[in-house]
Formats: C-alpha cells, structure tokens, sequence
C-alpha cells in the first residue's frame, strides 16, 4: 500500500508524485523534502526511525498541492507548510493503521512541539476557527485551492463574515496573514 494512495482517498485530490523517494545522506537539513519535479526525499539518519512517518506523510500532502510552484511557495510558505503539516498531523494514526504500521503517538511529541510549522498552525486554527469551518475539510479544501489563491480566498471568505466589522478581528487577522507569508512570527502568549 502507498501512503500517497491513501492520501488520495482521504482528499479526492490527485497526487503529482513521481513515485521516487530519494534517501539523502546529509545531516544538516530539514528531515525531509519534495522539488517541484514531486520526487520525495528523506535524511537517512531520519529514515531509520519511527520520524519517517510524519515526514514521509508530511512530503506526501505536498504532492497533493494544486498548482504549487517556487515563487507561490516563497510568497505563501505558512499556507503551505502549516496546511500539509497539520493535514499530516491530523490523519497520521490513520495513515499509521492503515498502512499497518504500530508506532504510538508519543513518538511525535517532541517533534510536533518543536516543529518550525507551529506558527503558522497556529495562524490557520485562528482562521479556521474565525469562519467555523471544520477540521480537516478546512484543510482539504486549502489544499485542493491553488497555492496563490489561499490568500484571497480566505481574505474574500472573512471579509463577507459579520465578525469582519470588528477592528479587533482584522488586527489579528492581518498579524496571521503575515505569519502564514512568512513576514512575522508569533511573540505573544498564545
């Protein structure tokens, strides 16, 4: 069973990968990543642990991100990253069972809580939550929107919600906005 058939079923979205996982022997990078030609790649030292997991299904929601290209992902990181993070924390023991794979939670605790992609999390549940949207249909549906286009989707959606009036709402919503673009991170207690 492939993760990214499962993804697919959890979705309805279609998958770009390439079908390749690359196992790289550096040490001083990011756990995993995917290039834009969708192939999947792996640190070897994270690989030989339980960590393979999270980061091989984090890698997978990537390959299901509409029209995903370098400069949207530079523009829109947090509406990125946050999105497939929290979509791949979201359905991990799911994805766990039914690959038949037994590894607890507990496993993941240091690495969610230390993850680079709190923040933006943080900043989508705040959205998520503003609209009264659903987990994980908010997600889904993030995903399953072009990368460039997040943005002003969620914009337009709050902008026509009764709560916008409120000058509190936008203030806090303009702060999440510039962390989801990567321009601010969080320094107030949450």
């Amino acid at each position: 069973m492939v993760i990214t058939d499962e993804i697919a079923r959890l979705t309805e979205l279609p998958s770009q990968w390439n079908g390749k996982v690359e196992i790289e022997l550096m040490t001083n990078r990011a756990f995993g990543g995917k290039t834009f030609s969708c192939l999947i790649r792996i640190r070897a030292d994270v690989a030989a642990t339980d960590l393979r997991w999270p980061t091989l299904f984090h890698e997978a929601f990537h390959c299901f991100s509409v029209e995903r290209n370098a400069d949207a992902t530079l523009a829109y990181i947090g509406y990125e990253e946050g999105v497939v993070e929290q979509l791949q924390r979201r359905f991990r023991r799911l994805l766990l069972d039914r690959l038949q794979v037994s590894v607890a939670e507990e496993r993941f605790v240091d690495r969610d809580a230390n993850s680079a992609y709190n923040d933006y999390i943080y900043a989508l549940e705040q959205m998520r939550q503003e609209l009264g949207d659903a987990s994980p249909e908010f997600y889904i549906g993030l995903l399953g929107t072009p990368l460039e286009q997040r943005w002003a989707l969620m914009r337009e959606r709050i902008m026509q919600a009764t709560q916008w009036r409120r000058p509190d709402l936008r203030e806090r919503w303009s702060r999440w906005e510039q962390v989801l673009c990567g321009n601010e991170v969080y320094d107030e207690p949450r």
